[in-house]
Formats: C-alpha cells, structure tokens, sequence
C-alpha cells in the first residue's frame, strides 16, 4: 500500500500543470505537425495572432491548405483565451 501511494504521490509531480497566464500579445507562426504523417510537419504553417486576450488563427502563405481554395490571410478560427 505504502509502494502505491509513493507512486501515485511522485507520478502527481510528473503532471503538467494548467497554465494560468495569456501569451504575451503579438503574431507567431507555428509548424503544424499531423497525427497522421507521425508527428511530422510537412512543412505546414499556421499564423497565430494574440491581442489581448483574444486569439486568432490565420491561414499562412507556405500552407498546405492553399491547394483546398483557402487564400493566403484567411481566418481559421478565433476565440477568446
């Protein structure tokens, strides 16, 4: 018993925990890595733009997602943090 709480006790340590801070405001372009390909990139890119608080995904010009009809400044996705 002593043995399970020792590891339960020491896995906790291991936890990520949740972050409680917004990213500092600013545009940052990401590699997007696919499940599918085993994590590779496949040289994709994401534009991520932060304002306060507020958060929005743009579609790079070095996109895969261009061949799909999505033009170069397309938004994804926004939302707020």
């Amino acid at each position: 018993m002593q043995l399970l709480l020792s590891l339960l006790f020491s896995f906790s340590f291991t936890l990520e925990q949740p972050q409680s801070e917004i990213p500092k405001n600013g545009t940052y372009i990401y590699e997007v890595s696919f499940a599918e390909w085993s994590g590779r990139t496949m040289g994709d890119e994401v534009i991520v733009i932060l304002k306060d608080g507020h958060i929005t995904l743009k579609v790079s010009k070095n996109s895969n997602i261009l061949w799909m009809g999505a033009a170069s400044g397309d938004v994804i996705e926004e939302g707020t943090l």
